[in-house]
């Protein structure tokens, strides 16, 4: 691959030079002298069992103090004991043993490594530290931080994963879970809240002391507080705990929709578990500054205001589903993570692929309306493409630094582990492995329990080979791609040739890997339209079956019945073209919706011509699901980007045309606005299709409509339809001048609502005017826009705008990077993911050699991101003939009037 691929070669020797392989591990463990890493893991010599906790926060202040207890188990003599506290100036720091204060002097090295000694050995047996500091109260949202808004200040928690360090001296990783008793000293008229009720409350001077019930045994990463003057709705109360709505002063009013929806979501996850809710209350916090989309943190569960606070007459049905997906997910972990917990991080995908399969599966028995059961298969599609990469992660990836746990929250961790868990439910049955997970959260409640043991569980219940069949899914990266023939021959029964090999785009030298044991089921057309379904797992590289369930040759062969199965397939591009066509009414909607990912990826592996895939396109445009449309859409939007880099030349042109041709149906079929007697199917399409035409397509219609609604929403902020804003807003600042800019940034200084203020800040990224594109970057420097405003607004930017947003970052990198925190931070390199060319990614390949105070775990993002600059040059290269032969001159699509 040229240039480019030694430079991917040299940065990798980089990173593993870099990656912690080798450096000397935790004193108390081995016996070193330094304090040593604070991401090394701990063992587990000395053990806590208990945290009594008493911290005074002040959000108008930048620092806070606080005190604690931890009651600790030392399991052999010891003359130190490692744990963790990070950026704290200690005023006290002690070791008690049966009443007796041990001399101890404490030293603190990278990472938040904090390292006790003691003149005299610590006996074993029953110990307690003893600690008060004071540290920063920061504005950056990890940790424990404060956001200041116009009148008042708040503080909030995000620990997960390694942060509560921050918070109070702690053992601060998972399979430490101990009960916390937390007592929270702010000032008067504010109200505390943490992850137990309030057992206590009372004044002291100029301070209000609020006690917290002690907990449930719980990892640090799920202790939370929250502290501010609040608007406190409910509590409701539906067959479980008592569940309240917090959010900012004046925002409570935009609760009621959360509030209803969460019970009934809570009361279909006990249901499944068969197992009531595990702790004592359940508060919904909405956090104006939010790193995260959301955290689970037992009793205290905490979210981005626009998941939780929407007028659910007016909220969008975007908005709606996500936020009842969002709460789904982390309800789904007070038992996923948080009565089961992982004992380390490369089992995280316990918490996160649960979690994220469990919401889809509520959602679509609670909110059946919104149709999200076949989204589960997009998500498989664009989870196949991350795992397609040279650098794709296993899903149990082995942790070896900080920045490999911060890098474990992917597309792999919750979508891939998601989509295998679907495929392992549909082998063994859905009453089997719901019996099989009861029996694991039965055994391991308040407890730490990992994959071996969830594969255990899974196995007893089905009696079949579990832990054999998801082995190399869970343990190798990459995605089996099954090819397919049928053979047909007279006097023999009709017969499947199946061979297996990792999916890889063509160009790529990433390794191949073994056979997976995959459980493929086939779908089989026949006569009359008759269907049939076989099912066999696929262990070896190449097998013959035998078709049992018909004696004459199929008229179609699926590959992946239902799209259950977590595998891509192949078969001869005549058969592709005619199944998506010809038989694409035979299939299911599972199936169809499947098609565009796929059919691009087998273009981009050189296994498909880029015209067969227009055609396919062409054809599924049509379709009634809006699930499917939406597919078309999003690879409508990759070959655009990745083919069509200039839309104002001939190919750009006539693209847009074909897009037009594609999508004008389907508006015309659901009309330009939404009605008040339409079906929410309709207004799906809608959804779908009105952006569509109007970027990719450039229909002068949707956009003079885009323009019209600008103009009414900068006159009345609060009289324009929320979704109709969210449509077709970031249309009109494509062309926007600087009125727009001007009149936007104003509302999202003062928004009508958490939702307006997203959509605005979103379209705030969508202006293509450089000048006006960088000013909205900059707003996040500035302070008029919060850090976790910057993933929405770099959400907005289209692909011609690109090299402006990465022009910004190069110029800003280190102000933003402090503001984001170090989590979101060694994300920033994916802002480079729009680019397409060679020449683009050695621009990003020197930045990031040379840019100063890069976190640990950015490394393995360049190398992601120089990867999709390098397939998609090459997959522009490859795909631009065919679609100038498609669309341009003679071509079926003809050219723009």
């Amino acid at each position: 691959m040229g240039r480019l691929h030694r430079l991917l070669v040299l940065l990798a020797a980089i990173s593993l030079a870099g990656s912690g392989l080798g450096c000397p591990s935790w004193p108390g463990r081995t016996g070193g002298s330094p304090p040593g890493d604070g991401n090394d893991r701990l063992g587990r010599d000395v053990v806590p069992e208990r945290y009594v906790l008493d911290l005074a926060i002040d959000p108008a202040r930048d620092r806070f103090s606080g005190e604690s207890r931890i009651a600790v188990r030392v399991d052999a003599p010891t003359d130190r004991v490692a744990l963790h506290a990070a950026d704290m100036d200690f005023t006290r720091v002690e070791v008690w043993r049966e009443g007796v204060s041990l001399a101890v002097s404490h030293e603190s090295g990278p990472n938040g490594a904090l390292l006790l000694r003691m003149a005299v050995p610590l006996p074993a047996g029953p110990a307690e530290l003893r600690f008060a500091w004071t540290a920063p109260l920061p504005e950056a949202p990890f940790g424990l931080y404060r956001v200041k808004l116009e009148d008042a200040a708040y503080a909030f928690t995000q620990f997960e994963p390694l942060e509560a360090r921050k918070a109070f001296p702690c053992f601060d990783q998972p399979e430490f879970k101990t009960p916390f008793a937390t007592t929270l000293r702010v000032p008067r008229g504010l109200l505390a809240l943490s992850n137990g009720p309030v057992v206590r409350r009372e004044v002291a001077g100029d301070d209000e002391v609020f006690a917290f019930a002690e907990t449930r045994p719980l990892s640090t990463y799920l202790v939370a507080f929250a502290v501010g003057d609040f608007d406190v709705v409910g509590p409701a109360i539906a067959s479980g705990p008592p569940t309240r709505v917090v959010a900012v002063r004046g925002q409570g009013r935009l609760a009621g929709f959360a509030l209803e929806r969460a019970p009934v979501i809570l009361r279909w996850l006990t249901d499944y578990f068969d197992h009531p809710y595990p702790f004592a209350k359940l508060d919904l916090v909405a956090v104006p500054n939010f790193g995260a989309g959301a955290m689970e943190n037992v009793g205290l569960v905490t979210f981005r205001e626009r998941l939780l606070l929407l007028d659910g007459e007016r909220a969008s049905l975007r908005d709606r589903r996500a936020s009842q997906s969002v709460i789904a997910h982390e309800l789904a972990h007070m038992w996923y993570g948080n009565l089961v917990t992982m004992a380390w991080w490369d089992d995280l995908w316990l918490n996160e692929s649960f979690a994220t399969w469990m919401a889809a599966k509520t959602l679509a028995d609670v909110a059946p309306e919104l149709e999200t059961a076949i989204d589960v298969v997009r998500n498989a599609q664009s989870t196949m493409d991350l795992d397609s990469k040279r650098d794709a992660r296993r899903i149990r990836q082995p942790i070896q630094s900080g920045g490999d746990v911060y890098n474990a929250f992917d597309g792999i961790t919750y979508g891939k582990g998601a989509a295998v868990l679907r495929m392992l439910e549909a082998w063994i049955g859905e009453d089997v492995f719901r019996e099989g997970v009861r029996a694991y959260m039965r055994q391991y409640a308040y407890g730490s329990g990992g994959t071996d043991e969830l594969l255990a569980a899974l196995e007893a219940a089905s009696g079949r080979p579990v832990a054999a069949t998801l082995e190399r899914f869970l343990d190798q990266p990459g995605t089996p791609l099954v090819d397919v023939a049928l053979e047909c021959e007279a006097g023999r029964a009709p017969r499947l040739r199946l061979s297996q090999t990792r999916y890889l785009p063509a160009g790529s030298d990433a390794a191949a890997g073994d056979p997976w044991r995959v459980p493929v089921c086939v779908a089989l057309g026949g006569e009359g339209g008759a269907r049939t379904r076989e099912c066999l797992v696929l262990a070896d590289r190449q097998q013959e079956v035998p078709l049992a369930t018909t004696a004459s040759c199929p008229t179609w062969v699926h590959p992946n019945a239902g799209e259950q199965g977590y595998y891509r397939w192949r078969m001869a591009p005549e058969r592709l073209v005619a199944l998506a066509t010809v038989h694409g009414g035979a299939l299911d909607a599972s199936e169809r919706v499947a098609l565009p990912g796929l059919y691009d990826a087998l273009v981009e592996a050189g296994a498909l011509p880029v015209e067969d895939h227009l055609r396919v396109l062409t054809h599924l445009a049509g379709d009634e699901r809006h699930q499917v449309v939406e597919a078309v859409v999003s690879q409508l939007a990759h070959l655009a980007r990745v083919g069509v880099p200039d839309p104002d030349s001939p190919l750009g042109l006539a693209f847009a045309e074909a897009v037009r041709g594609m999508l004008r149906p389907q508006l015309a079929r659901v009309g330009p606005e939404p009605r008040a007697d339409e079906p929410v199917a309709a207004r799906l399409r809608r959804v779908v299709v009105l952006p569509a035409l109007g970027g990719i397509g450039r229909d002068e219609a949707v956009l003079a409509r885009a323009r019209e609604l600008a103009g009414r929403f900068l006159a009345a902020p609060d009289a324009v339809d929320a979704e109709m804003l969210e449509l077709l807003l970031p249309l009109a600042a494509r062309d926007g001048d600087e009125v727009l800019w001007e009149g936007l940034v104003a509302i999202a200084l003062d928004p009508p609502s958490p939702g307006v203020r997203s959509t605005v800040v979103h379209s705030l990224g969508a202006f293509e005017d450089p000048q006006l594109l960088t000013r909205s970057l900059d707003l996040l420097i500035d302070g008029r826009l919060r850090a976790q405003d910057y993933r929405t607004v770099a959400g907005g930017v289209r692909a011609p705008q690109q090299p402006v947003a990465w022009a910004w970052l190069e110029s800003r990198y280190a102000e933003i990077a402090g503001k984001l925190g170090p989590m979101t931070a060694t994300r920033l390199p994916h802002a480079a993911s729009g680019l397409c060319t060679r020449e683009e990614g050695l621009r990003v390949h020197d930045f990031f050699a040379s840019a100063p105070g890069v976190p640990s775990g950015t490394e393995r993002n360049v190398r992601l991101v120089l990867e999709d600059i390098e397939r998609c040059a090459r997959m522009r290269e490859a795909i631009q003939p065919g679609l100038a032969r498609a669309l341009v001159g003679n071509g079926q699509y003809g050219t723009s009037n």
